[in-house]
């Protein structure tokens, strides 16, 4: 594949670096088969994440929200069933060694391919087990067990998507993928669900975020002369994302809490990729410093 060579070519480039995306799959802390699957972009973005190439004009060492998010779907072996165990033990979910984590985006290409759905979450846990013999055309879908929603600092989205029993046809991510609008595959209450966010200065992962829908919101709306359906559109969202978010449906875990997990997993074994990996999932020091009052 074109890809896989682009990585190969960068590796070669500057073998001294030691760590690349394609030294991380041969250690088995990687996936083979999925890493050869990333675009050029990504490819090159993680080469100078890793250190197989030196940061080029305005690239961080540290991987953003969808680089990260991305690396997760990418870890095989010890370190990915430690990952796994950890959101299954978040959710409350019971943890199998044929488990995998999947993207959501994957999820649709490989398994259910005729899915429509207009939003897809970030992340999904699936069972391998049993989804590696369920794709062929029409076979029934089987449910994901978990699904994670990842986030840096970026905003929750809204927008239309295909209703939630009573005609509501405007939502948020909260509201949303618990209702199955990423795949029929992925709905509450059979699917465990995980926000996993960012510590704020005090080590807590704020929740509902403050981008969600709120009083506030909607009262600054109408002082700019928001229509009288537009205000009853938010306030209808805003009631089924406070019963949502008072029903548990969520559970919510912050990203450093997964930095110490990769450390701990990699030390003994793979020292040497302790650091680039963590760069890799966006590890910044003010992360892991937040995360650490987090668990005081």
């Amino acid at each position: 594949m074109g890809d896989d060579m682009g990585i190969e070519g960068e590796l070669r480039s500057d073998e001294q670096s030691g760590v690349s995306i394609q030294s991380l799959a041969r250690d088995g802390i990687l996936h083979r088969e999925w890493s050869t699957e990333l675009t050029e972009v990504q490819s090159r973005s993680y080469a100078a994440i890793l250190g197989a190439e030196p940061p080029v004009d305005g690239r961080s060492w540290y991987a953003g929200e969808a680089l990260a998010t991305k690396f997760l779907t990418l870890l095989d072996g010890t370190l990915e069933a430690a990952v796994i165990q950890h959101f299954c033990a978040v959710a409350g979910r019971e943890f199998k060694q044929t488990f995998r984590l999947v993207s959501g985006t994957d999820l649709r290409r490989r398994y259910l391919p005729d899915a429509t759905r207009l939003r897809t979450i970030d992340l999904v846990i699936i069972d391998s087990a049993e989804w590696n013999d369920d794709e062929s055309a029409g076979a029934p879908a089987r449910d994901a067990v978990v699904a994670i929603e990842c986030k840096f600092k970026a905003q929750v989205n809204y927008g239309d998507c295909g209703g939630h029993g009573d005609g509501l046809l405007y939502g948020n991510q909260i509201v949303c993928y618990p209702n199955g609008c990423s795949s029929s595959a992925v709905v509450a209450p059979q699917v465990g669900f995980v926000w996993l966010g960012l510590p704020n200065a005090d080590g807590d992962v704020v929740w509902p975020p403050a981008s969600a829908m709120n009083p506030r919101w909607i009262e600054l709306q109408r002082s700019r002369g928001a229509s009288a359906g537009t205000l009853a559109l938010y306030t209808d969202l805003l009631a089924l994302q406070t019963e949502v978010v008072e029903s548990g449906i969520w559970t919510v875990t912050g990203w450093p809490a997964l930095y110490d997990l990769v450390e701990e997993t990699l030390r003994e074994t793979h020292p040497h990729a302790v650091a680039p990996v963590l760069r890799a999932l966006g590890a910044r020091p003010a992360y892991r410093a937040a995360g650490s009052r987090e668990h005081r």
